[in-house]
């Protein structure tokens, strides 16, 4: 899918959790087809390097963008027909959601692909809810069920909370 739509002249999002493995994803895909123009972007880009980037997607200058979630807000790129999320399982429903709004926003039918590796049946669960849904606040209700709300004061953001104030 994601070469046809190259083919055809359509931008692809790639979604990556770690900035650590974009480099070697990059790699990667230039090996599988040298042809592809690939650029990425990613939050610990000095800010106008960053702008560059997205502004040459825009411009269609490149036909992949490999990225982290940085691209889930804010940017509008009709051309852009597919997202593909690796290891989406690791990632919120309501950020899954807001990043495959990032595609569709032209004439072309786009695609969201959800990538992962994990058997947990809860996982899978998870993932069928952004099948069977484009309710943004239902979708977030959802998310937080299977999830939990986290800590209030603290760094982690799912699970039960550390103290009753928190409920």
């Amino acid at each position: 899918k994601i070469q046809f739509e190259i083919q055809r002249g359509g931008q692809i999002f790639f979604i990556h959790n770690r900035i650590k493995d974009i480099q070697e994803i990059h790699d990667l895909l230039i090996q599988f087809n040298p042809k592809i123009s690939i650029k990425i972007g990613h939050g610990q880009m000095p800010g106008n390097k960053l702008e560059q980037v997205i502004l040459d997607f825009i411009n269609g200058e490149f036909d992949i963008l490999l990225s982290t979630t940085i691209v889930g807000n804010g940017v509008d790129i009709p051309n852009a027909s597919v997202m593909l999320i690796e290891d989406s399982d690791r990632f919120g429903l309501a950020q899954l959601h807001q990043l495959r709004g990032r595609v569709g926003r032209g004439a072309s039918q786009s695609y969201c692909l959800l990538s992962h590796q994990n058997k947990n049946k809860l996982s899978r669960q998870r993932l069928e809810v952004l099948v069977n849904s484009n309710d943004g606040f239902e979708i977030s209700e959802i998310d937080l069920r299977f999830r939990g709300p986290g800590q209030v004061l603290g760094t982690k953001q799912s699970g039960l909370p550390d103290f009753a104030l928190a409920s």
